[in-house]
């Protein structure tokens, strides 16, 4: 009705006739007024739809953006298989980023979610997944490892352990991840003292990592082949397996590995040239020759242990400045320098590399964005050697966090 009444008025615009009875040309101005209000409203109304699509499109193409810009991205560190929902392949991305940023109490909340999707039913039973594609199976295992990686930096060991022999148990995915894997469960067997089976773990690790004609591969022991270029995640289950023979007395094996690791750390940087200041971020060089000069010193190889301490702490001090591993480093290597010179009294140069230990800067853990993955396996948890009267010295005592400490 009321539209009707508004059409029957706009039917009458003429100038009221004398005859006009009072308050009809009221109620034409009135109607005017509102018409002319009406019409603007509408098309105010219009141009806020206009505006409000306008909005919500670009969200959408902002959305859609960011999504396929993140997913292009991230996906070359961890692909989705393409018969993953959207949802799974959002949850696959953003815990893989938070596992890179090393935020891992997030990625437990996404991977969690992500792993219950993937192989439980509506009705909580579990689906059979033997039968699914291989690249399902690649970011199923990527993910189950990922998960387990973070679960142990949170400290839940038992579902941690649980996950890893999950995920290195599929016969796909990154082998990269598999490495860490396969190292962590080693590192395990190692604690509990099944040497044996960490050997055999560890070794797994570096499969994943290392070719046959890069490493020399024997029933014996392992070593690094001269012309080899070790990066950084390679180097770290090679000086797992080295500190490993430590714990199991086997110090010379140790040692031409060690000296191995050296060697490769070395040639990589070389490889670099002009950009040698990219090379060797985490310490690693000054660190393996620290474990180097430890091992002499077992051996009694006294002086020698002395030139290799005295290497190491002036190699990881010059690169301290920024880097909390290099300062680290060159702390405890200066403290064993400063303990092996009191071993032959020499209480000058005892007393100055003690001073330097005590005055090494650290640089803040603030100073950059994040902390490497594998650190703690470097620098917190070196201790190789308990402290054995038949093997370290008497009246030597090592910096707590050393090999021999």
């Amino acid at each position: 009705m009321a539209l009707r009444g508004f059409n029957q008025l706009k039917e009458d615009t003429s100038q009221p006739s004398s005859d006009t009875k009072p308050g009809v040309w009221t109620r034409k101005i009135s109607f005017r007024l509102c018409s002319s209000i009406a019409n603007g409203l509408n098309l105010a109304s219009k141009k806020f739809l206009l505006i409000v699509a306008a909005l919500y499109s670009g969200a959408l193409v902002t959305v859609g953006g960011i999504y396929w810009y993140t997913k292009h991205t991230l996906e070359k560190v961890q692909p989705v298989p393409d018969d993953w929902t959207f949802k799974q392949k959002l949850l696959g991305l953003a815990g893989a980023n938070h596992h890179e940023e090393e935020r891992y109490g997030i990625v437990l909340k996404y991977y969690e979610e992500l792993v219950n999707e993937l192989v439980l039913n509506e009705d909580g039973s579990v689906k059979d997944i033997d039968k699914k594609s291989p690249a399902w199976l690649a970011g199923y295992a990527d993910i189950v490892l990922r998960l387990g990686l973070s679960q142990e930096k949170m400290g839940h060991r038992e579902d941690a352990r649980q996950a890893l022999e999950s995920g290195c148990s599929i016969p796909y995915g990154q082998k990269s991840l598999k490495a860490k894997g396969e190292l962590q469960l080693g590192l395990y067997e190692k604690e509990i003292g099944n040497h044996r089976q960490a050997e055999k773990l560890i070794r797994k690790s570096i499969g994943y990592l290392l070719s046959k004609d890069q490493i020399t591969d024997t029933s014996g022991s392992v070593i690094v082949n001269k012309t080899t270029l070790l990066t950084d995640e390679q180097v770290t289950p090679l000086m797992e397996l080295a500190k490993l023979y430590v714990a199991q007395k086997r110090l010379k094996e140790a040692l031409n590995l060690f000296l191995s690791i050296q060697r490769g750390i070395k040639e990589h940087a070389r490889s670099l040239g002009d950009s040698k200041h990219l090379a060797d971020p985490k310490c690693l060089e000054p660190t393996v020759m620290s474990y180097v000069s430890e091992i002499l010193w077992a051996l009694n190889n006294k002086r020698d242990a002395i030139i290799w301490a005295e290497g190491s702490y002036h190699e990881a001090n010059n690169k301290s400045r920024g880097r909390i591993e290099c300062g680290l480093c060159a702390q405890m290597a200066a403290n064993n320098v400063s303990k092996m010179y009191k071993h032959f009294k020499m209480t000058d140069q005892s007393e100055q590399f003690k001073k330097l230990s005590e005055n090494q800067y650290i640089a803040p853990i603030n100073s950059r964005k994040k902390e490497p993955f594998w650190t703690k396996h470097w620098l917190a948890g070196t201790v190789l050697l308990k402290k054995n009267q038949n093997i370290a010295p008497a009246g030597l005592q090592f910096a707590e966090n050393s090999l021999l400490g």
